[in-house]
């Protein structure tokens, strides 16, 4: 191939070479590559077509329309792009290598079109090499990996974070448009134990398909600003959990997990059948996990649809999570545990099944009450905002942390001044006796003033059936002007279905407040343990 000329630049390019709208383009042909060769043969073309275009300040190196065998370990240098269009077989050792592994370099890169591959003797995982990868990015800045098929490693494409590595050595990196197969992980960005936590950061995962990951999709050790978008996850199905087939269905774990982090967007994605949570987050600061389709978690343990841990250090969780799709999972649909500084949750639309078809683990998964469409634990520390709307089926409940009040079932703010609430609570009764239900704040969690319209259903006993009261009250506590004493009330609005006390089984009761505190007291014959009490409130007024 005659040399030519490069734009904006006196000199000459190198034979082997043509000009593109990007820079010099290269051709591995060109350097002695061919379909016949070996790995290793191959290898030293591809080394030597890298170094032609590296010589002259960057461009791309042309990987070829034809099958090519690799070996060996590519160390790639900035400003050298790569494209292809046929498949290249490596060697269960052979990778290409971005970076240095102990500094921080712009790469100002791209890999596109490129079909890697290796030969494997099962499509059922138990033939990947162990230790194999693709690319490895260690401590590689501005890359992009686009429209490429990756099939056969342990790790498609790594980032093992070596001791020495700066915070935001491996950053900027694009990872959109590829088809993986066959790995255990797509994506993999580890952080070495004396590594800083941001070692990895502002880097985007979308528009993949991961088919047949065995292990996780995408794995983040830590990472500092990731955007995970518009992917479809697939796992192995759990028919192979029963089929006594051998298989690495057990190994399943996580669509997405992402440890330490801050400025998590995770969105749109389909994620299914995971083996434990399908989307999992440790040491978050700050995530919106929205618009998720995620069918069948839980597989292998008792799992969540969403778990979300907060950062325990100084900057602690801003979370949220909504309009996703969560369908039978095996523990919680969300769960929220950590301290935080804000979280909101929902709407999202949950379908709970107390024995999914898809469960094949070990692990009893309990009964109803064990199952809540969020769980928010009380290290969380405060009450989240969750959304109008709750699901009265079993299995999706709330339950909110106790710092709110240990009866209360779910909450939403109406405003500065109202919000919505729900609580249950149990209590025991002697004939004519009294006993505190309900604990009475504002909707700022204030107990110097409040009112509200509350509704009271009571029951005999927590099943179906059993004899019900329903009490309408207007409760309300207010100082007044001047210093004078509090006034407080619960005035009884309407009352209906067993009410008179006519027997020991009757839920009757008449309604007081004191010490914040609703207080019921048993009418006529009425008395026994564990009578069950469910109320809401509309107003200014939260229940617990």
């Amino acid at each position: 191939m005659l040399a030519a000329s490069l734009v904006g630049s006196p000199s000459r390019a190198a034979a082997g070479t043509s000009t593109g709208p990007t820079g010099p383009v290269t051709s591995v042909l060109e350097h002695g590559a061919a379909p016949g060769n070996s790995g290793s043969q191959n290898a030293s073309a591809f080394a030597d077509a890298v170094a032609a275009v590296a010589k002259l300040g960057g461009g791309t190196v042309d990987f070829s329309d034809l099958p090519l065998a690799f070996d060996g370990a590519l160390r790639m240098p900035p400003n050298v792009s790569a494209r292809g269009g046929a498949v290249i077989t490596f060697s269960p050792g052979a990778k290409w290598i971005y970076g240095t592994g102990h500094d921080s370099t712009t790469f100002q890169a791209k890999v596109e079109g490129i079909r890697i591959t290796r030969s494997l003797a099962s499509s059922d995982g138990l033939s990947i090499p162990k230790g194999s990868v693709f690319l490895q990015l260690e401590g590689c800045r501005d890359l992009t990996i686009s429209g490429c098929s990756f099939h056969g490693a342990e790790v498609a494409i790594s980032q093992p974070a070596a001791a020495g590595l700066p915070n935001h050595a491996n950053s900027m990196i694009v990872i959109a448009g590829n088809h993986f197969s066959e790995v255990d992980y797509a994506w993999r960005a580890s952080r070495h134990a004396r590594s800083k936590w941001g070692v990895n950061s502002d880097s985007v995962f979308s528009g993949n398909i991961v088919n047949h990951a065995y292990v996780t999709h995408v794995h983040c050790d830590s990472i500092d600003g990731v955007s995970v978008t518009g992917n479809t996850f697939f796992f192995p199905g759990h028919q192979e959990g029963t089929s006594g087939a051998p298989s690495r269905i057990r190994d399943k774990r996580s669509n997405v997990f992402i440890g330490e982090s801050n400025w998590v967007h995770v969105h749109d994605n389909n994620c299914f059948e995971a083996g434990t949570d399908a989307i999992r987050l440790e040491g978050a600061r700050t995530a919106n996990i929205t618009g998720n389709n995620i069918a069948w978690p839980g597989q292998v343990t008792p799992s969540d649809g969403i778990a979300v841990g907060g950062n325990p250090g100084s900057e602690t969780l801003k979370l949220v999570v909504a309009s996703n799709q969560i369908t039978y999972y095996t523990r919680h649909a969300v769960s929220v545990t950590g301290p935080a500084q804000a979280c909101s949750l929902g709407l999202d639309t949950v379908y709970f099944q107390a024995h999914p078809p898809t469960y094949f683990g070990s692990d009893d998964l309990g009964s109803d009450d064990d199952h809540h469409r969020y769980f928010v634990d009380d290290s969380v520390q405060l009450l989240p905002t969750i959304a109008a709307g709750a699901s009265g089926r079993a299995g999706e409940s709330d339950r909110l942390p106790g710092v709110a009040g240990p009866g209360l079932t779910s909450v939403t703010a109406l405003g500065a001044l109202a919000a919505t609430s729900a609580a249950n609570v149990v209590a025991d009764f002697a004939a004519g006796g009294s006993a505190p239900t309900f604990a009475c704040q504002s909707a700022g969690r204030a107990t110097t003033a409040y009112g509200a319209l509350v509704v009271v259903t009571a029951r005999r006993h927590g099943a179906d059936g059993s004899p019900s009261a329903t009490y309408l009250l207007l409760v309300s506590k207010a100082p007044v002007p001047g210093g004078g004493p509090t006034l407080g009330s619960a005035v009884l609005v309407a009352s209906a279905g067993c009410v008179d006390g006519s027997t020991s089984e009757h839920p009757s009761f008449t309604w007081a407040l004191a010490d914040d505190r609703l207080v019921a007291t048993a009418v006529g014959s009425t008395k026994g343990a564990g009578f069950c009490f469910d109320a809401t409130s509309t107003g200014d007024l939260v229940l617990s």
